[in-house]
């Protein structure tokens, strides 16, 4: 089987804390990885893909399964609203506060929002807890809070084993749990992102109780 990874970034995750945990297992797992590559074209009848990188052009044949991310935009209705930015249609807010740059009673937190993060669950809930601080400072006059974009992401490595990457947008670690290195695979994190957290997404974080 020829299992083939290919990512925008420089490097696996473009994150190198990160990165280090993950390449024994890509190495492991004998996955061919293309970094800072693109896919260029797809020949469903054929069932080849075509990806563009460093190397030149990389023809996959035969292929089984693709799973493909295309590049994140928001719904058409932001960018018409006039409250994005023109490049990415996200609304355009500071990334620390969420204050909108040209409404000062706009806020914005989570998927559409331009904040230069990765999106995730376990980071909007920090965002939230920011955004609602700021919204009251702004009312009395006080300082804003500051959003470092904490992001959360959990990556499954092998059957029942999981880390659970942590970083800033700058891509540093932002280990929330004392004691523990999260980003070493153990199969609680694993247990927790296959049963727990859709459950903590549903019945908590969307209703902002955590």
């Amino acid at each position: 089987m020829r299992v083939v990874l290919a990512v925008p970034t420089d490097t696996v995750l473009g994150v190198p804390f990160i990165d280090r945990r993950l390449e024994p297992y890509l190495g492991k797992y004998g996955v061919e990885v293309h970094t800072g590559t693109t896919l260029s074209e797809i020949d469903p009848e054929s069932r080849q893909i075509t990806l563009e990188g460093p190397s030149g052009t990389v023809h996959v044949d035969n292929v089984a399964m693709a799973h493909l991310v295309p590049p994140y935009r928001p719904g058409s209705w932001i960018a018409e609203s006039g409250l994005a930015q023109s490049e990415t249609g996200l609304v355009d807010v500071d990334p620390q506060t969420f204050q909108h740059r040209r409404f000062d009673t706009v806020w914005a937190v989570g998927d559409a929002a331009a904040l230069n993060t990765r999106p995730s669950g376990g980071g909007l809930r920090k965002q939230v807890k920011i955004l609602s601080d700021n919204i009251i400072a702004a009312r009395l006059g006080k300082e804003f809070g500051r959003y470092d974009g904490y992001t959360v992401v959990p990556i499954t490595v092998e059957r029942h084993r999981a880390l659970v990457a942590e970083f800033d947008r700058n891509g540093h670690p932002t280990g929330s749990v004392p004691l523990i290195d999260l980003t070493r695979p153990r199969v609680p994190f694993w247990f927790f992102d296959r049963y727990l957290e859709p459950l903590v997404y549903q019945h908590a974080l969307l209703k902002g109780r955590v």
